[in-house]
């Protein structure tokens, strides 16, 4: 490749196909058309000897060459919009598809608030959402493939950055017309451990970080849960619950969300709920990037205002937010 020859807008183009994974919508967001999208692309296969993308189902996906260059091409990017400063973004025009990694509880009972404080803020931005298992599997924050996620504080966190977002907690959720809603209220207490469980394994399938809180805490209380079946969603658990006589344990923002949904209902336990925090999180590389943190500030607007009410109904309080690094 000859660099004095080369024509650097190509790699805004592969950086922007690669985010959006779609010619479509790069064309739609670099303004110009699709086959000025093609075009470029092949001028970009020839350069790098490498396909790239290719076709997958309704939208492109990368080569192995193309993921290892799109960290590279994302910090380029990023150094030139910090550099251009507030010039290279206008979040009233930007037509930009932002990528947020977070569990299904937050999608649930955070994503339309979401969803309406970035149309408020960016009406014509997109978002994708993906899920934790994507955000694992890519390495996502740090090989660009996502701008920022939502998970509990993370011992492995080298080169990346964290704001609180919210405290939640974990109630125990029964169907409605459970038989153990119908005994005497004061042996409730004593009856919570016959009960037989719904357990969840929401990172690739195997516990994280949040399932080992809850069991320690609930060891700790000397409380052992009777597992029945394990499932890989909040979703799949509650709707499992809401047709069977099986417990499960949800983050009380989801239980509020889906028991009017589902007739379900949260029951008190004899011992205090597990607390665990949230934040929000997002790599170096996208730290100073104009068009990310105005994502971030539309995303800790959305979920880190509102508080989740505790088991006695009081709202729990959260220190000022304060941006720290991880």
């Amino acid at each position: 490749m000859n660099l004095d020859t080369f024509d650097w807008n190509l790699l805004v183009v592969l950086h922007t196909v690669l985010e959006t994974r779609s010619a479509t919508a790069a064309a739609t967001r670099l303004n110009v058309t699709q086959s000025a999208i093609s075009n470029a692309l092949s001028r970009l296969r020839d350069a790098f000897g490498d396909p790239l993308v290719v076709r997958s189902g309704r939208g492109l996906s990368p080569t192995p060459r193309a993921l290892e260059l799109a960290p590279k091409l994302a910090e380029i990017v990023s150094t030139v919009r910090a550099t251009f400063g507030s010039e290279g973004f206008d979040p009233k025009t930007t037509t930009r598809v932002f990528v947020i990694a977070m569990g299904d509880a937050d999608q649930a009972s955070g994503i339309t608030r979401v969803v309406d404080e970035l149309g408020k803020r960016m009406p014509r931005a997109g978002l994708r959402v993906v899920s934790i298992d994507t955000l694992l599997a890519t390495d996502g924050l740090a090989t660009g493939e996502v701008d920022a996620a939502i998970s509990p504080p993370s011992p492995d966190s080298a080169g990346l950055y964290a704001t609180a977002l919210y405290v939640d907690e974990g109630v125990l959720v029964l169907r409605k017309g459970h038989p153990f809603l119908k005994l005497d209220p004061r042996k409730m207490a004593g009856e919570v451990a016959s009960l037989r469980h719904i357990d969840i394994h929401l990172a690739l399938g195997r516990k994280g970080l949040g399932h080992r809180i809850a069991e320690e805490h609930m060891r700790s209380h000397g409380f052992v849960r009777d597992i029945v079946v394990t499932v890989p969603t909040f979703a799949a658990a509650a709707i499992l619950a809401s047709s069977s006589d099986l417990a499960v344990g949800l983050p009380r923002r989801l239980a509020e969300t889906l028991c009017p949904r589902l007739d379900l209902t949260i029951v008190d336990t004899p011992f205090p709920p597990v607390r665990f925090p949230l934040q929000l999180q997002w790599h170096e590389r996208t730290h100073r990037d104009e068009g990310s943190r105005a994502f971030r500030d539309a995303v800790i607007a959305a979920l880190g205002d509102t508080q989740p009410k505790t088991r006695d109904g009081r709202q729990e309080r959260q220190g000022q937010k304060r941006k720290k690094r991880v």
